[in-house]
């Protein structure tokens, strides 16, 4: 390849000016300033091109700027809605304010067709949510039973139904009423019309069919969901691959990638002006001279003819160029006026340049050079002759602006779509290249203050983050490259030597990169000796935009120095003086001056000659000469600068003066380019080697190669010339980033490697650990005075709705069984001495039974005070308790504190969801770092022979500890609380149904519902699947899926069941923090599906992710049917945050270790603390959690082992009897510490 490295050393330059508008003024530094010109309204303007302006646009204003442009579109696609239905059209008419206006979703909405079938899903999607609570729903085997309780309504004629599809309409209109009476919707609520639309939607359906004998379930409302998307992706394939849509998408989404790109806080600034490119050429063609355009009057004018404006610095132009006469005539036109304006064009090259048809033949050419010897390009070999040409830049070839659409890689909101590419390569969304070009342009201004650092994977070249097409094909899974061809590095060469500037691509990666950029200008041939050789360096040198944008820097400045000291500077002398007091801020006189001298300085020497111009009355000759801090092969060098300027007189009548500032403006392209000649003859590059593409693994890699080959240098000072901070021998420099990239790559394999192997195995054993943590929370339910009169239990799994967050309720269910008494707490006191210290808690009864039958063996409290409070009291319960008293009407009973336990360390007391297999002792460290409050409960247990016999109002328990507690420990009412339990932000859920084509490796999961990312998937419950039919058929049911790991493959076998499993696999989600579930099947009857689709159906475990957050104490009160009316119920914390899954291989590799459980881990300290933070997944998270577990963890001192002898069960055993050192300083409090070595 034409590899080039930098042109320019790696330091933020610091060019600056003092404008000249009288008194004390700061350095001002000149702007970079890109004009990006294209058609970007996909219509004619009514504004004509004179009375257009420039737009500036950035990150904040990027919508705003797009739907002031009014953009709209106008276009009649063929109908496909219907299967054989091409022949008809469909009229579209959309309009875009925003960039996602793009999307389908949008898009389908402005189409009414399009708009009534997502309104129709978004209601049997409701459906699914509303009706999916009614259990009659979930168990009725039959549809009519179920949809028509009464028998006048079950049985319904051929001539009824018939009237009814005529109708169009249901019916019953009573009976949809009774069916929305049993879901938990009330008619004043938002989503109620939504589901009714649903139900309606769906009885309907059944009416049409003869599914009224299937189960009635969500399988079948899952099988409309998949008829609609297979409509809409029909439809939308069609109009998405409009060729006036794809031109206008590709327009805006290549800008907005330019836009997102930028850091506009670096002083850059972007603007676009639409002007199509029929538009330029006639506007230039009809001026009497190009000074006389239009465009001259944008881009010449406004940054140099006007006091204060700011010079452009490139122009970027949305078209693509071919050799045809307007489009040589147009470059030419273009070219004159970057040129002027000392701001290079950038465009794009077409296929028609190199007489192909598209960009992937290219690998077909033999020479390229070939193809540019015929008459077809005689015009476009005159224009590489001229001067001009130099100012232009032509890429190629397109790249990939946006995946295809896909349930995968780029999922659609509103509904499941495939985009069908068909291997047609017209279908993918193409972009200019000319954009990409830019952003490296920005990229280095942002950096260094110029812009010579955008060529070389290791200097400023490098495109990342392209996207990549990944597809299935003869059953592999295929990439298409985001370029439209991958350019060899012969081609490359080629390419760049004919005056194009290709962007070459990484195989097997999402980065490419520029190598070269070549203007069009054709370098020179001169004769064979050493001067002659020189020359035809020096002037090839000149054709490269690296250097052209240091001269054009060095040009603006001096240009807007011209116009803003006209009338200051009248002799020659004070041209002279002011000229080299402007360089001489500049000049550091250093051999080896350090990266902050050269950032300040980044001239060694310079001097300004000024002269009378001889022959030339008016004029000045000058004379420039200055020598760069960075070198050219080892040497430095000097530039000098001779050109005339013209004097301007101030006492000139202001039309005059204008006039010859005009003039003297653009006599400064003269003084530019010999300048641009002679420093391009003096600089070059280094050559860059191709090692790059893996983003931080390659850059990790190469950094540390630097300080390797530092230290070699440094040991081996004979070969330290080699082997430089930054090498300047190309074959060293492609040495050590061969050995950077080999070592990336092997790292990037393990990484990749890893969850191949421990994703599987943590699935089929422990898939607790591959889930996400939900938030939790304390919640209490309060008995109603005089509602109960014994005994109530509220079971574990209850579900309790919080208020709504961003139009979500968040919903929650208890994780333990939970006894109501007639019993409440009225008073909490205490009493302290020097001995000891008594907690009295008085309890009243809320009925007139006597306590004796409220059958209450054991009454449960939880420490509802502050973490110290309720730590401090967990340990004087665990460790001084001495008894409890029972007093009732004077009467004391006594209580032994044996009779006292602490919740949360049974394995049916587990806060979330495991497998059986899964230890008791792990899960508790997992629970503790999530959840510790879930640990403040215990009970007293024995007391059903305890309660009095009579009905009593009081009754007082003592609680008498032989230790007394702290003094700033005292407790209160709110500090014990009655029937608590823990709950955790998990339910039920509906997925959307997956569309089993076969086509597939594997299909993205995703919770159902409008608002996607407000749910995250827990676990996968079930999956069914229903085999289509086609459209107007019930479909015929399938057997119920079972996971993969399910370990049922050889029963199955054995029992001649036909193979039906599902594989799951977790990864970091692409368009949302989190991650996502990709499921794979497999189907032992699979050759009866060839050009068959299945529906499936997926149940799922979710949580809200985060929108527990926006919750607080005593939100989560909103009853569901699963709560008692005779209870009030409330959280008492606020909800905790919730945490993803940790995918990190290295992580999964302790756990698989640690689930294999052995006294290994409790021979010393260091061992131990690795497998107890192992289960802190929340500090792998949050950064306060880490240091408090690290703090901890640092307070665990020592681990003493020494061997043991036990008799167990009349044999003698051997084990280790473990001491573990800590030191209290690293908790919070003692009791902290106690509950941390439980």
């Amino acid at each position: 390849m034409a590899k080039q490295g930098s042109v320019a050393p790696k330091e933020r330059i610091n060019i600056r000016y003092v404008p000249a508008t009288g008194g004390e003024q700061e350095e001002v530094e000149l702007p970079l300033k890109l004009l990006v010109t294209g058609d970007f309204k996909g219509r004619e303007d009514e504004v004509a091109l004179e009375d257009r302006t420039a737009v500036s646009i950035n990150k904040d204003n990027f919508n705003s700027v797009m739907s002031e442009f009014g953009l709209g579109l106008t276009m009649d696609a063929p109908a496909v809605l219907e299967e054989g239905g091409e022949n008809d059209t469909l009229p579209v008419h959309l309009k875009f304010g925003a960039i996602e206006d793009f999307s389908p979703d949008a898009i389908a909405r402005q189409v009414p067709e399009l708009r009534k079938l997502l309104e129709l899903r978004e209601a049997l999607v409701a459906l699914k949510g509303p009706m999916g609570n009614i259990p009659a729903f979930r168990k009725q085997p039959d549809a009519a039973l179920f949809l028509f309780p009464f028998a006048k309504d079950i049985t319904m004629t051929q001539a009824q139904t018939t009237a009814a599809q005529k109708q169009d309409a249901l019916p019953q209109e009573g009976l949809l009423a009774q069916i929305m009476a049993q879901t938990r919707l009330q008619p004043a609520q938002e989503g109620y019309a939504v589901a009714e639309r649903g139900v309606a939607a769906f009885i309907a359906e059944m009416l049409k069919t003869d599914a009224r004998e299937q189960p009635v379930n969500k399988q079948l409302v899952d099988q409309m969901i998949s008829r609609i998307d297979a409509k809409l992706g029909r439809q939308m394939d069609v109009i998405l691959h409009q060729p006036a849509l794809q031109a206008l998408e590709s327009a805006w989404r290549g800008l907005h990638r330019l836009v997102a790109g930028t850091d506009f806080r670096e002083n850059i600034f972007i603007d676009v002006l639409h002007v199509t490119k029929d538009e330029l050429l006639e506007d230039f063609e009809s001026a009497v001279d190009i000074t006389r355009s239009n465009v001259y009057k944008l881009i010449y004018t406004a940054g140099y003819g006007q006091f204060g404006g700011k010079p452009i610095g490139c122009i970027v132009g949305n078209y693509t160029f071919g050799p045809s006469a307007p489009d040589i005539k147009l470059l030419n036109y273009v070219a004159a006026i970057g040129a002027m304006a000392h701001a290079p064009f950038l465009a794009a090259a077409g296929p028609e340049m190199l007489n192909l048809d598209s960009f992937q033949d290219i690998p077909n050419l033999k020479e390229v050079k070939d193809i540019f010897e015929g008459p077809r390009h005689a015009k476009w070999r005159g224009l590489r002759e001229s001067e001009d040409a130099r100012y232009l830049g032509l890429t190629m070839p397109r790249f990939l602006l946006r995946q295809p659409y896909d349930p995968l890689e780029n999922p659609v909101r509103s509904f499941g779509y495939r985009e069908t590419i068909d291997g047609r390569h017209d279908n993918y969304l193409w972009g200019n290249t000319a954009f990409l070009m830019a952003n490296r342009i920005t990229d280095s201004f942002a950096k260094y203050r110029w812009c010579p650092n955008i060529i070389g994977p290791q200097s400023g070249g490098t495109v990342d983050g392209l996207p990549v097409h990944l597809y299935e094909s003869l059953g592999q899974l295929q990439a298409k490259i985001p370029t439209e061809v991958l350019i060899s590095d012969r081609k490359e060469f080629e390419l760049s030597a004919e005056g194009f500037i290709p962007l070459a691509m990484r195989k097997d990666s999402d980065n490419a990169a520029f190598f070269s950029a070549n203007s069009v200008q054709k370098p020179k041939v001169f004769q064979n000796t050493p001067e002659g050789q020189a020359a035809q360096t020096n002037y090839m040198l000149g054709t490269q935009l690296p250097y052209m944008f240091i001269v054009n820097r060095l040009a603006h400045y001096i240009k807007v120095l011209q116009r803003e000291q006209i009338g200051s500077w009248k002799e020659r002398q004070d041209l002279e003086r002011e000229l080299n007091n402007w360089l001489r801020q500049y000049i550091a006189d250093q051999e080896s001056p350090s990266a902050d001298v050269r950032s300040r300085r980044p001239l060694r020497a310079a001097k300004v000659v000024v002269q009378d111009a001889t022959g030339n009355p008016g004029w000045y000759q000058i004379s420039l000469s200055l020598r760069p801090h960075f070198k050219y092969m080892g040497a430095s060098f000097d530039l000098s600068l001779g050109s005339l300027f013209e004097r301007l007189d101030p006492d000139l009548p202001p039309r005059r003066m204008r006039t010859r500032q005009a003039l003297a403006s653009e006599r400064i392209g003269a003084i530019k380019d010999h300048l641009e000649r002679i420093l391009n003859s003096r600089q070059g590059s280094s050559q860059s080697c191709p090692g790059f593409g893996l983003g931080d693994l390659n850059d990790a890699a190469a950094s540390q190669m630097d300080l390797r080959h530092q230290v070699f240098a440094r040991n081996n000072p004979q070969l330290a010339r080699y082997l430089g901070e930054e090498a300047t021998d190309p074959d060293v420099e492609r040495l050590m980033e061969g050995f950077a990239f080999l070592t990336a790559k092997l790292r990037l394999k393990i990484d990749d490697d890893f969850p191949e192997l421990t994703h599987p195995l943590l699935q089929l054993l422990w898939p607790n650990y591959l889930r996400p943590l939900p938030s939790a929370t304390i919640m209490q339910f309060l008995p109603m005075d005089r509602t109960i009169t014994e005994r109530h239990v509220i079971p574990k799994g209850t579900r309790m709705r919080a208020r709504e967050v961003d139009g979500i309720p968040c919903e929650f269910r208890t994780c333990a069984d939970m006894a109501i008494y007639p019993l409440r707490i009225d008073q909490v006191s205490d009493a302290h001495s020097l001995e000891k210290s008594t907690v009295r808690v008085d309890l009243s009864t809320l009925s007139q039974s006597p306590p004796s039958t409220y059958d209450c063996d054991q009454l449960d409290f939880y420490l509802s005070g502050s973490d110290y409070t309720a730590m401090t009291l967990y340990l004087w319960l665990a460790e001084y308790l001495g008894e409890i008293r029972m007093e009732v009407a004077g009467q004391v009973r006594h209580i032994p504190a044996s009779q006292v336990l602490f919740h949360g360390f049974a394995s049916d007391q587990a806060l979330l969801p495991y497998p059986k297999n899964a230890l008791d002792g792990y899960r508790i460290l997992q629970e503790y770092f999530l959840f510790p409050r879930r640990f403040f409960f215990f009970g007293i247990r024995g007391l059903r022979s305890l309660w009095p016999t009579e009905q009593t109002g009081q009754i007082r328990l003592e609680f008498v500890f032989t230790r007394p507690m702290p003094e700033d420990v005292r407790i209160r009412t709110g500090d014990l609380a009655l029937y608590c339990t823990p709950a955790v932000n998990l339910f039920e859920h509906e997925g959307e149904p997956v569309r089993l084509t076969g086509k597939a490796v594997d299909y993205r999961l995703s919770p159902a519902g409008q608002q996607t990312d407000a749910y995250e998937i827990f676990s996968i419950d079930s999956v069914d699947g229903w085999k289509g039919e086609g459209s107007g058929k019930a479909g015929e049911w399938l057997r119920t899926y079972q996971p993969f790991e399910s370990l049922r493959h050889q029963i199955d076998y054995e029992r001649g069941y036909t193979t039906l499993y599902y594989r799951t696999r977790i990864e970091p989600s692409i368009t949302a923090a989190g991650v996502e579930h990709r499921v794979s099947f497999v189907r032992g009857d699979e050759h009866h599906y060839i050009g068959r689709d299945e529906t499936v159906s997926v149940s799922l475990t979710c949580t809200n992710r985060d929108l527990p957050l926006a919750l607080g104490a005593g939100d989560v009160c909103i009853s569901t049917p699963d709560v008692p009316t005779f209870v009030s119920s409330r959280n008492l914390t606020a909800p905790t945050p919730s945490y993803r899954p940790v995918l990190d291989g290295n992580l999964q590799w302790r756990l698989i270790s640690n689930l294999s459980p052995t006294y290994l881990s409790l021979l010393s300290a260091e061992p131990l603390k690795a497998v107890i933070s192992a289960y802190d997944f929340a500090a792998h998270h949050d950064i306060q959690r880490r240091r408090a577990t690290q703090k901890r963890l640092d307070a665990l001192l020592e681990v003493v082992t020494t061997p043991v002898d036990r008799m167990f069960q009349a044999l003698p055993i051997r084990g280790i009897r473990s001491v573990v050192k800590l030191d209290q300083a690293g908790f919070a409090c003692e009791g902290d510490l106690y509950l941390f070595g439980t």
